[in-house]
């Protein structure tokens, strides 16, 4: 099922508390998945239509965790988003 609004804004809201906290608290990162946060902080971001901040993540995500699973979901989306169009 498709998220309402609102959901989807709870959910940006708390990924932007979220980025702010690590990058405030580096000492924690290591004891956090990133790339599973970082790949819904990029779908929340493809739902929300923003284009910059999510490239930016998704060369993240490539760049330093390009055997994760949570990448090969993200590059399939991406991969079929550039085929639709």
């Amino acid at each position: 099922s498709l998220l309402s609004n609102s959901e989807v804004n709870s959910a940006f809201d708390l990924c932007v508390k979220l980025e702010n906290l690590l990058k405030q608290n580096p000492q924690i990162v290591k004891s956090f998945p990133l790339d599973k946060f970082y790949y819904t902080y990029a779908r929340i971001l493809s739902y929300l239509n923003d284009s910059n901040k999510y490239s930016a993540i998704y060369s993240y995500l490539l760049s330093s965790y390009p055997n994760s699973p949570a990448t090969s979901l993200l590059r399939r989306q991406v991969e079929w988003e550039e085929r639709k169009n």
